[in-house]
């Protein structure tokens, strides 16, 4: 897969599976595995799916509300209030969300969402040396 087909994949998971429910595991990790094939300059970064979002926002309320049907997995969370756009986690010891990011657009607080929520931080976040 290309790096194009990888982020549509990723960014469309709410419309294709339209439920947590029913993006399994091996799904993840799939898009994991054609993740990690990608060399070095065509890596998948925060900004790409920040991109592609800003060219197709009809997908963040799909992310709304695939993180509100969520009954398990991670503990992150994608919403919207009046303040704006939130990227959050539930604190286990508070027994409370906790927001982390809260922006006036989507784009980011929903890119960070997909990247906890599809534990796809490893692929975004380390530095492969073996492709360098």
């Amino acid at each position: 897969m290309s790096r194009e087909e990888i982020i549509r994949t990723i960014c469309h998971i709410p419309t294709n599976f339209g439920s947590p429910l029913y993006f399994s595991e091996s799904q993840r990790k799939k898009i994991s595995r054609n993740m990690k094939k990608l060399k070095l300059e065509d890596q998948i970064r925060v900004d790409h799916l920040i991109e592609y979002f800003k060219n197709h926002s009809e997908l963040i309320e799909k992310w709304i509300g695939y993180s509100e049907d969520k009954r398990g997995g991670t503990p992150f969370y994608f919403s919207k209030n009046k303040s704006g756009f939130i990227f959050g986690g539930y604190d286990k010891e508070a027994n409370k969300s906790r927001p982390i990011l809260i922006s006036d657009t989507p784009e980011l607080p929903c890119s960070l969402f997909i990247i906890f929520e599809l534990s796809l931080f490893e692929e975004f976040f380390t530095l492969k040396l073996a492709n360098l």
